[in-house]
């Protein structure tokens, strides 16, 4: 039997990404918002910043 663990946490910088990927982990779960009337600016900023850097500074 396969045994995984899929962490919810909350990323902060790109450099944090890469943490969990040396470590193992091929997935996370994120919420990148406090509240639920800032989802939608919290997930295109988690794109902008963490997911899609180069493409958001260029």
């Amino acid at each position: 039997m396969e045994f995984g663990a899929l962490p919810s946490v909350r990323i902060g910088r790109p450099e944090e990404v890469g943490s969990y990927a040396r470590a193992g982990v091929t997935r996370l779960i994120v919420a990148p918002w406090t509240r639920s009337r800032e989802a939608l600016d919290g997930l295109r900023r988690f794109a902008d910043e963490i997911l899609y850097p180069a493409r958001a500074s260029g």
